[in-house]
């Protein structure tokens, strides 16, 4: 529908997804629950041919919009490589005044978690998520806290 087009410009807002078609002078408003209130500092961004949303989680949507989106995991921001996002989580036992990452991983939009050079060891011979693990999800999740607990 939407595919990847040029002319097409994509908004992110509270509950909603505008897709405004440029040449046609057109607009649709689709509703998006996902898309839950917020301050992040990314909200929607376009990595290679799907578009990360942050909605309290991380989303990816193709640009056909016909497809549910599929979680990623949680908090976000782009990464240089074009069809990337890098997934963080906040240590929950980290104090408010020092928030430090529990997990940090880079993953496709399509979920796959991308290889982690050795040199990105956490500090303190703590341990970043498993490069081996297969889709960014549960399974991500599962096999960081096997790691976590060696």
């Amino acid at each position: 529908m939407y595919g990847g087009s040029p002319g097409f410009l994509f908004l992110a807002a509270d509950g909603e997804l505008t897709v405004v078609d440029v040449g046609a002078r057109t607009s649709e408003r689709l509703e998006f629950p996902q898309l839950r209130p917020g301050d992040p500092p990314y909200r929607i961004v376009r990595r290679a041919n799907r578009l990360a949303l942050y909605g309290g989680d991380t989303y990816a949507l193709d640009l056909d919009l016909r497809s549910p989106p599929e979680k990623l995991g949680q908090s976000w921001f782009p990464s240089s490589k074009p069809h990337r996002v890098w997934l963080a989580r906040l240590d929950p036992e980290s104090p408010e005044t020092v928030r430090a990452l529990e997990n940090l991983r880079e993953v496709t939009v399509e979920g796959r978690v991308t290889p982690f050079p050795r040199s990105y060891r956490s500090a303190g011979g703590g341990r970043w998520a498993p490069s081996t693990t297969p889709r960014a999800g549960q399974a991500a999740s599962r096999s960081w806290a096997r790691a976590r607990a060696r």
